[in-house]
């Protein structure tokens, strides 16, 4: 039997809707991880086209602690749940999926998920992130704000 459940230890926050179009690339709202040690990025495709093997894209977490834009750096794989801080698709009909959930252990305040795209990406991408509180007290209230980079 469960001695703790996972509602009261988290807190689930939309990062935003990523919008691939060709190579540009795209960022999410910033996760403020003060007080929270571990985050779950999860990303589902609601449409990917012209992907192929020469499209697609690549989505990569990265963190800094400050809110400019310019501080923010890639994750080292050191400080991603198994090593892991990149997802790619490359498949057309990787439409309405789940594509990948990444985890976070750094230690830097902010962490945001990054977006590039190839020449033929065109895809929308939802990007969802849960905070957790493992092995800390327990809050008081759940916590579900993002902050924008300035």
């Amino acid at each position: 039997m469960a001695k703790f459940d996972t509602v009261s230890e988290s807190s689930w926050v939309l990062l935003g809707k990523l919008t691939a179009s060709g190579t540009s690339t795209v960022v999410t709202s910033l996760v403020d991880m003060q007080g929270f040690n571990a985050l779950d990025v999860a990303f589902v495709n609601a449409t990917v086209t012209d992907a192929g093997a020469a499209g697609g894209y690549t989505i990569k977490l990265q963190e800094a602690d400050v809110t400019t834009s310019v501080s923010f750096t890639d994750v080292a794989t050191t400080d991603g749940v198994g090593g892991t801080v990149t997802t790619s698709t490359t498949v057309d009909t990787d439409d309405d999926k789940l594509t990948a959930v990444l985890g976070y252990i750094g230690g830097k305040r902010y962490v945001r998920a990054s977006l590039t795209g190839t020449a033929a990406s065109d895809a929308v991408v939802y990007v969802l992130a849960r905070r957790s509180r493992s092995g800390l007290s327990r809050p008081n209230t759940i916590v579900g704000s993002a902050t924008a980079a300035t």
